[in-house]
């Protein structure tokens, strides 16, 4: 970003207004264009390039709750004969891996609506900021990522959206109780199953039609 901006402070990480959205798309869709993607797999072609991709990082993260995608969390891979970009990497902040196991308990059981996990993950806020100096919560970047890239938004809204419950539920089952109790697998599995309706109402609304 630094490089791109001559006025980016790249020594703050965490809410530097001048991290705008739609910097990071110009730059990412202008200047990079040309990087290879990490993998080759990606079916029929559909994402050719690194804002396609990053715009997948960018609806993962609103699913999963990821609020840590700052300038130290993408990148580019450089390679002996080759530039790439970066896998998305470092999702710690997700999932709500701040919430202790008495909030999860409580947000699971609770009759106040205003506490619930469906209120929770309307909250999330992402990293980035709009031209106005307003920090963007996750949904407003996606909404962002509609206006601007319809088409790769709504690919990737459509892989998260096309998931089952039960399939995430299979995963989270497996994780060792020593990381994962119950309870916070009942909270994660919560979180992923309100924030995947989100995304179906908005392939309803914009990637149907």
């Amino acid at each position: 970003m630094a490089s791109y901006d001559e006025n980016y402070d790249k020594n703050i990480t965490y809410h530097a207004k001048d991290y705008q959205l739609e910097k990071v798309l110009n730059l990412i869709d202008k200047l990079l264009s040309t990087l290879a993607l990490p993998t080759n797999n990606i079916e029929n072609n559909e994402v050719e390039k690194p804002i396609e991709l990053f715009i997948g990082y960018l609806v993962f993260d609103f699913w999963i709750a990821n609020l840590d995608r700052h300038h130290e969390n993408w990148g580019i891979i450089l390679g002996k004969n080759q530039l790439k970009f970066a896998p998305t990497y470092d999702h710690a902040a997700g999932l709500g891996s701040k919430v202790s196991k008495e909030e999860a308990q409580k947000r699971l059981t609770t009759n106040d609506k205003n506490y619930t996990i469906k209120k929770f993950v309307t909250k999330a806020k992402s990293p980035f900021f709009n031209s106005n100096g307003h920090q963007l919560k996750t949904i407003e970047v996606v909404s962002k990522l509609i206006e601007l890239y319809q088409k790769s938004t709504c690919y990737w809204i459509d892989k998260i959206a096309s998931l089952k419950k039960e399939q995430f539920k299979e995963i989270l089952n497996a994780v060792p109780e020593q990381f994962m109790d119950e309870i916070q697998k009942n909270f994660v599995l919560e979180l992923l199953d309100e924030n995947r309706k989100r995304l179906v109402d908005m392939k309803e609304e914009y990637c149907n039609e």
